[in-house]
């Protein structure tokens, strides 16, 4: 099929702010005599944030829906709504219900499909189904296969057909196969991410020469830095990126290559220009097309959906300050501090476990502003529902953790290579493993003899809710001494 690229012009997209309600719908695009348009939009990375941040600017599901409205209204007949992945973690509206509410948002702004991403494992494979059962949308996945049979997964589809203006495009799903490792591993144990090459390249061919598909897009929930992508040019019209959380457009060999970022704040369209009657097609690089300045947060809010979201979800849950923080900013790294003390301190203080040490991975994923900390600013900041554990672990294992992790002790200790210490970690380091099922969170661990508790549903988040409300503050400079670093 012909592709033609002419010269890239950007444009503004927006609907003007307005206190007098939202702008009306436009009208439909109308093409050259003989053509029609195909618009394929997607989001991704969206991390339950459905409630507006004025802070960070996300703009929350009913600016969002006023854009698909728009987009819709501007070829009723023609668009394919996509998600590239990672829709439910990352806030109180979706992890209280484990990504049920953003579903069911989902189902009322009419997805096409879903291309799983790593934290759509965060609550195991049941909750998928769970979630999957109330979808009006296939959940895409064509290289998440059983570990043991190899076989696909008969919840997850390879790829779905949708059909438009009477030409039909192939939408064909995958994960980044690294990805499995990103997860907590006793949720994955069963699955493979297998090497996605060999399957899009079946697949398309599948779905061009079996199937009859006019267009073919590769959604796949990874970042275009893959080794793979210029394998995949070759076999698709268009990539929708996602994982990296980063935004770009690019044109690789003639074929676009585009991702939208995080939390709502973009979506990632193309446009195609269709002959009714040759059935070829061209890019038509306008302002449909994403760009940086697409911007969602500068949208109206949709009233309908502003209504429909506050009748499911209490939005002050969000608002609520929980504590505050004096003498600057803490950084993702020094929020990672304050998770460990938080740890520490319920573990040793509440429980009575005689513990020298509290550590976890450093991920998290925002700053802490000085003054007010919200809920939802924690959350923000400490999306991930790990359990808390008690573990029993050598020296050795302990003094290999040093690099990378953030760790809270009382006093300066040294440990013996062969003796062993009472800990308390997350699940997430304490079982990760690589995808060859070989334990690489905590050299040589063993979890049938140094597990001494699990804490399900303790949630380091949480405990850092707790220790604020008990504590009214903490300051920055809390974090600037030994308990901290100096290993």
């Amino acid at each position: 099929m012909k592709k033609v690229f002419p010269f890239i012009l950007f444009s503004l997209l927006l609907t003007s702010v307005s206190s007098c309600g939202p702008a009306p719908l436009p009208e439909p695009d109308v093409p050259p005599d003989g053509k029609a348009y195909i618009d394929i939009l997607q989001i991704n990375d969206f991390h339950g944030k459905m409630n507006v941040d004025n802070d960070a600017k996300d703009p929350g599901i009913a600016r969002i829906s006023r854009y698909i409205k728009a987009r819709r209204a501007r070829n009723p007949d023609g668009l394919v709504l996509l998600s590239g992945g990672d829709m439910w973690q990352g806030s109180s509206a979706s992890n209280s219900n484990k990504g049920k509410l953003v579903n069911e948002w989902m189902n009322l702004m009419e997805f096409d499909a879903m291309t799983l991403g790593n934290h759509e494992f965060d609550w195991g494979v049941d909750n998928i189904i769970e979630v999957k059962e109330e979808a009006n949308f296939p959940f895409l996945g064509a290289n998440i296969i059983d570990y043991e049979s190899k076989e696909r997964l008969d919840f997850i589809e390879p790829y779905t057909i949708i059909e438009r203006l009477g030409f039909k495009i192939g939408v064909i799903g995958i994960i980044g196969e690294d990805q499995w490792e990103d997860i907590y591993s006793q949720y994955v144990i069963d699955l493979e991410f297998a090497t996605p090459v060999s399957y899009v390249e079946t697949l398309s061919t599948t779905l061009k020469e079996e199937e009859d598909c006019d267009i073919v897009v590769l959604s796949m929930h990874e970042g275009h830095s893959t080794s793979y992508i210029n394998q995949y040019v070759s076999m698709v019209d268009v990539i929708l990126c996602a994982h990296d959380h980063e935004t770009y457009i690019s044109n690789n060999q003639g074929i676009y290559v585009i991702n939208c970022g995080v939390d709502g704040h973009h979506m990632s369209s193309i446009r195609f220009e269709v002959d009714l009657t040759t059935r070829e097609f061209e890019v038509v690089e306008d302002e449909t097309m994403y760009t940086p300045d697409n911007y969602l947060y500068e949208y109206d809010a949709d009233p309908e959906v502003d209504e429909w979201f506050k009748e499911r979800y209490d939005t002050s849950i969000d608002k609520q300050v929980i504590g505050r923080l004096e003498d600057g900013d803490l950084s993702e790294s020094g929020s990672s501090d304050l998770s460990v003390l938080a740890i520490y301190d319920h573990v040793k203080n509440e429980l009575g476990y005689d513990i020298v040490y509290a550590f976890d991975t450093r991920s998290q994923r925002s700053t802490i502003y000085e003054g007010d900390i919200t809920y939802e600013r924690l959350y923000k900041v400490m999306p991930f529902d790990n359990d808390v554990v008690i573990l029993e672990l050598k020296g050795s294992q302990i003094s290999s953790l040093k690099s990378g992790n953030a760790f809270y002790r009382p006093e300066r200790i040294t440990f013996d290579s062969e003796e062993t210490y009472l800990v308390a970690s997350t699940n997430f380091i304490a079982y990760r493993m690589s995808s060859s099922r070989r334990y690489t969170g905590i050299y040589d661990f063993d979890p049938t003899t140094q597990v001494v508790d699990y804490l399900e549903g303790t949630y380091p988040r949480e405990l850092v809710k707790s220790y604020l409300e008990e504590h009214g503050s903490v300051s920055t400079r809390d974090f600037n001494n030994f308990h901290f670093s100096d290993w």
